[in-house]
């Protein structure tokens, strides 16, 4: 059981950390460009609007800002927009809380 719930931990984690990373590279793939640094609500939002955008598409990944590739995304995890702090964990939810 003790290994389940790290594995879940784990999992979730990654999620978070990765989901994160993908909005973050929405907004540098973005066009107009967006001014860094970007708070986690703006993210959120940016998010929000490039799955209604592309939702149902058929767009493959890396057609679009708003679907990054996993090399773009791995590209933004190593080289973070200039003044961009680097995500946080569960800093994702944030934004989608009540107030934020």
């Amino acid at each position: 059981l003790s290994c389940l719930g790290c594995y879940v931990l784990v999992r979730f984690y990654v999620q978070s950390c990765y989901r994160q990373f993908r909005h973050l590279t929405m907004a540098v793939l973005n066009m107009p460009p967006i001014r860094f640094p970007v708070g986690v609500t703006q993210l959120a939002k940016l998010a929000a609007a490039c799955h209604n955008k592309t939702e149902g598409t058929g767009l493959a990944l890396g057609s679009d800002p708003c679907l990054p590739t996993f090399q773009q995304i791995n590209v933004t995890c190593e080289h973070l927009p200039p003044g961009q702090p680097r995500p946080g964990f569960l800093a994702g939810f944030m934004g989608c809380m009540p107030g934020s």
